[in-house]
């Protein structure tokens, strides 16, 4: 099998060729991963109706980090039901701005990135 470090080049590879940049590193959530998870989960809501007929699932939203660090370009790459794939996006565009992906010269460039929300 693929290491951990083989598959993550492997990912970074398909963004680069997706957004005609290469990235060296990932976009970020300026205050790191943890309290990304914890923004996330303050401001979702699990819907009435999907909690009523127990509507369950993981939903990816993915977007752009652009040069400034301003996300566009939401879509919801992995979703479950129409009242879940809403709540996601609506909250991925809640974000503030992400520290933007670097190429090898340390210059920011466009990149992928994709938080998932579990309901």
């Amino acid at each position: 099998g693929y290491s951990s470090a083989a598959s993550d080049v492997y990912k970074r590879q398909l963004l680069n060729n997706d957004t005609q940049c290469k990235s060296v590193t990932e976009p970020q959530y300026p205050e790191g991963k943890v309290a990304l998870f914890r923004f996330l989960a303050k401001n979702i809501k699990y819907p009435t109706l999907a909690q009523e007929n127990n509507i369950k699932g993981r939903v990816d939203v993915r977007f752009v980090v652009n040069e400034d660090g301003k996300l566009s370009n939401f879509e919801v790459v992995k979703g479950v039901h129409p009242y879940l794939d809403k709540e996601a996006l609506r909250v991925a565009k809640l974000l503030p701005y992400f520290i933007p992906a670097l190429d090898k010269q340390g210059n920011p460039v466009r990149a992928y990135s994709t938080v998932s929300f579990t309901f």
